[in-house]
Parts: C-alpha cells; sequence; structure tokens
C-alpha cells in the first residue's frame, strides 16, 4: 500500500514542477524552489520504489505456482 502512495505521489510531484514526462504537467516556473524540492523528491523516490515492486513480485511468484490439494 505505501509503495502504491509513492507512485501516486511521484506522479503528481512531476505534474507539479518535477523534472519528467507525464501525460500532463501544470505550467510552472522550472527555477522555483519548489520545483528543486520536487526534482529531489523524485530522484530519490525513483531511485527504490520500481526496484521494490520487482523485488515484491520476484518473492510472491513461487508461490503462485504451488497447486492446491485437491
Amino acid at each position: 500500500m505505501a509503495l502504491t502512495v509513492l507512485v501516486i505521489s511521484h506522479h503528481t510531484a512531476i505534474t507539479y514542477g518535477g523534472s519528467g514526462s507525464w501525460f500532463y504537467r501544470e505550467v510552472t516556473d522550472g527555477g522555483r524552489p519548489s520545483s528543486f524540492l520536487l526534482t529531489l523528491f523524485c530522484a530519490v523516490n525513483q531511485s527504490f520504489f520500481m526496484g521494490m515492486f520487482f523485488l515484491l513480485a520476484g518473492y510472491f511468484t513461487p508461490a503462485s505456482f504451488i497447486q492446491a490439494p485437491s
């Protein structure tokens, strides 16, 4: 659940001033301190959240192949 919230926050930060690309961008001044903070948040967040999703997927995949007893 927390990783999903981070993904939503990440895309919201890109929309409202962080560097990156998204299907919608609010027109903002790129030199504002808030833009720098949003870019910093995106950089730190992006460095681990997709890796964590892959780790969770790899952890739960073997259990999905075990057949239920009949």
